[in-house]
């Protein structure tokens, strides 16, 4: 019977994932997954410590003010090895600070757009999953660093376009030495400057992509990859962002498995079929929600 059960199940989600056109366009993945078999290894050595303080600092002043510079540990995604990056602060708010490689250049008014979306992307995920951990500072602000992501070439001009390392919800202090990671001890969201201009790629879909793993990691840190990735790319098009060239991806290649994760554009359009189908199937937003809250694994 639970044979028959999980056949109907896997008819019924083929039959909704064709109910979808198919078109291909340029995609992009996400370079989060690379970084939690080191961040589970952290947490495991200070699991007993580990307290995610969810109630957020009342007006705290800015760290740092327009014009001033900070280095930051970047992740080259070829051999993963850190860097360490110059980065200048070009905008302040009372949400985020932006933060761009003091070798590239952005139109203030790409800056200033960014900014404003970043709140809209804020209110609505925090008000529907509840607010961002903080855990290594008191600063209520995100910081958004845009640079260069060094990365390989992939097929069909797939791109890496960014990331969210929990590594950076530890101290330094709390890493063992045998780690080869280094945390910016902040909240922070890690943005591949090509997003900006990329075509058929909204950056502010990549930019709530990754919020979204930084308001997961603080319910369910030890989630699996697909049920992060699933939900991520959900909050995308809840957000109304286009996902359906994640979608197209996984309908011209759907011999991906959903729970064994490849870190290919189709696991994503996979993943968030299966929470699609959930939502429209089983309540809405509201199991998703409890989906998202609920600390037991898949």
């Amino acid at each position: 019977m639970k044979y028959i059960k999980n056949l109907l199940f896997i008819l019924i989600l083929t039959l909704y994932i064709n109910s979808f056109g198919y078109t291909y366009t340029q995609s992009w993945i996400d370079g989060t997954p690379m970084l939690y078999d080191e961040a589970m290894s952290i947490l495991k050595s200070v699991k007993n410590d580990l307290n995610f303080n969810l109630a957020p600092p009342v007006n705290v002043e800015p760290a740092f003010r327009i014009g001033d510079t900070k280095q930051f540990y970047t992740l080259n995604m070829t051999n993963y090895t850190q860097q360490i990056l110059d980065a200048s602060c070009l905008l302040v708010t009372d949400k985020a600070y932006i933060f761009v490689d003091k070798n590239l250049s952005v139109e203030q008014a790409k800056l200033n757009s960014l900014a404003e979306s970043f709140e809209k992307i804020y209110d609505a995920i925090t008000k529907q999953f509840g607010p961002p951990p903080f855990r290594v500072s008191n600063d209520p602000r995100i910081y958004l660093l845009i640079f260069d992501i060094i990365d390989g070439v992939r097929p069909n001009g797939v791109m890496l376009l960014g990331y969210f390392s929990p590594i950076d919800q530890f101290k330094n202090a709390e890493i063992p030495r045998w780690i080869r990671q280094k945390s910016n001890e902040a909240n922070m969201l890690y943005i591949d400057s090509a997003s900006l201009n990329a075509k058929n790629v909204n950056v502010e879909s990549v930019i709530a992509h990754e919020f979204t793993h930084l308001i997961q990691w603080a319910r369910d840190p030890e989630e699996s990859t697909w049920v992060n990735e699933g939900l991520a790319v959900f909050v995308e098009n809840m957000l109304g962002y286009n996902v359906k060239d994640r979608i197209s991806a996984y309908q011209a290649n759907p011999i991906v498995s959903l729970r064994n994760w490849e870190d290919k554009v189709e696991n994503y359009g996979l993943a968030y079929l299966f929470f699609a189908y959930i939502s429209e199937r089983f309540g809405g937003l509201p199991i998703i929600t409890d989906i998202f809250k609920n600390e037991l694994e898949d």
